[in-house]
Parts: C-alpha cells; sequence; structure tokens
C-alpha cells in the first residue's frame, strides 16, 4: 500500500471574484494480490470547501498485458465518467485509452 497527500495553489484563477484557490490530492495505492491493484484519487478545494473531482481505478495484470477501467466523477465539471484502458506488457506505445497508471504496472526490463 502507498500513499500520496499533496496541496496545489492556483494563483493565476480567477472565480467569483477570488484570486486563486487551493487544494489538497489524495491518493491511495493498494495491491491486492499478484494480479489486481485498486487506486482512489480525491481532490478537495479548500477555498470553496467543496469536492473537486473523485477516482476509483482497478488494475488487473493478464499473463502479458494490463487492463484498468477507471470511475471518474468531476464536480468541478459536472461530469461522470468510465474509463477503460488496456496495454500489452513492455510495449506501452500500443496502449489504449488512459495511460495514467501504466507506471504503476510496469515490470523490470519493460
Amino acid at each position: 500500500m502507498s500513499y500520496y497527500l499533496g496541496t496545489r495553489y492556483l494563483r493565476n484563477v480567477e472565480v467569483q471574484d477570488e484570486k486563486g484557490t487551493n487544494s489538497v490530492i489524495m491518493a491511495v495505492t493498494y495491491a491486492m494480490d499478484t494480479r489486481y491493484t485498486m487506486i482512489f484519487a480525491q481532490q478537495y478545494d479548500l477555498d470553496y470547501g467543496m469536492n473537486v473531482t473523485s477516482e476509483l481505478t482497478v488494475l488487473r495484470r493478464y499473463h502479458r498485458a494490463y487492463c484498468g477501467i477507471t470511475f471518474n466523477v468531476d464536480e468541478s465539471l459536472d461530469n461522470r465518467s468510465v474509463i477503460f484502458s488496456i496495454w500489452p506488457q513492455g510495449v506501452k506505445e500500443l496502449a489504449i485509452g488512459s495511460r495514467r497508471y501504466m507506471n504503476l504496472t510496469s515490470v523490470p526490463g519493460d
């Protein structure tokens, strides 16, 4: 299991007469076993007191390929999406779909 906690400040953004925005970003990656990895990520805006985005991803390792499915809720854009990705081991250039979590599945020598 690994964790990430960070902050983000955007000073060149002006929304509703407020300049800048502060966000807290949190992510947890959990390897359930050798085949499955789950990632949960959350971004919360402190200035507006609201959730910006939530994301849940499940990665599956097959013999020589990987696939992932991501459920994303973006409150800032009022958008919900499901993203499917697939890529062969060792040839990341042939990926179809989002490439965001490809480095989590790399095997030494790929």
